[in-house]
């Protein structure tokens, strides 16, 4: 998740972390729940999973 605008916290199972614009931060499948607190815009980013990706692509007609 990179932050865009603004700051805030993210709190997780073992501890709360601070953030600010232009920062980024890896958050692991692992982790579990979390709470971002703060007002922020933020861009997150995920990897798909290969089926989805090719469900995707069958319902255009491209495989």
């Amino acid at each position: 998740m990179t932050i865009l605008e603004v700051e805030g916290s993210i709190e997780y199972n073992g501890g709360t972390q601070g953030f600010k614009r232009g920062d980024s931060i890896m958050i692991p499948a692992s982790l579990g729940y979390y709470f971002i607190h703060g007002y922020c815009t933020s861009l997150k980013s995920y990897i798909p999973r290969k089926k989805d990706i090719i469900k995707k692509l069958e319902e255009k007609g491209f495989c």
